[in-house]
């Protein structure tokens, strides 16, 4: 979005990105809530949950960065369909093995 567009631009330039954010987090929830009985036995592993959930954050703000640069310095083409497929894979599989 431009600075210079309306604030009603924005938020519906925003939306569709918060509610993604919002399912994965519902996921979290879900991951967390299907482990519950490990947290109840293992207390100290709960103290990982924060970072964990940090560390993917953290992961997706590199990813962003990257293509931000990329398409800053001319690398990728943002028409092509085949190069929104590329950047999309290697940047998951990146975060991936950053995960691991």
């Amino acid at each position: 979005e431009e600075y210079s567009s309306s604030v009603c631009a924005a938020v519906r330039s925003r939306l569709g990105w918060l509610a993604l954010f919002l399912v994965g987090l519902w996921g979290a929830a879900f991951v967390i809530d299907w482990f519950e009985h490990m947290l109840q036995r293992n207390v100290e592993l709960a103290h990982f949950v924060p970072l964990i959930i940090g560390h993917g954050g953290n992961a997706g703000s590199q990813a962003v960065g990257s293509v931000i640069r990329a398409l800053a310095a001319k690398e990728l083409d943002p028409s092509l369909r085949a190069t929104f497929a590329r950047v999309v894979s290697r940047e998951t599989l990146v975060g991936g093995l950053c995960g691991v």
